[in-house]
């Protein structure tokens, strides 16, 4: 298992818990690159953009059943 798995499944279980049903945030692209690995849907919100010397992504996925299905989650439990 990824351990990445079990960080993220427990903000989107947090995440829908609380009503949310999309994550949106800003990363580095070899995160993004990760989340795709592990399954998620990520999508960009717009073109990279450099701060500090470092490239950044704005991006989000929505926290439906394939998110659940890619993180090992029950999609039915709180």
């Amino acid at each position: 298992m990824w351990p990445i798995k079990a960080l993220l499944g427990a903000i989107v279980k947090y995440a829908v818990g609380h009503g949310a049903q999309q994550l949106i945030g800003v990363t580095v692209p070899s995160m993004e690159r990760l989340l795709r690995r592990v399954g998620i849907a990520i999508q960009r919100i717009g073109p990279p953009i450099r701060i500090d010397g470092k490239q950044i992504v704005a991006c989000g996925f929505n926290l439906d059943s394939q998110t659940h299905c890619a993180l090992d989650l029950d999609p039915y439990s709180p």
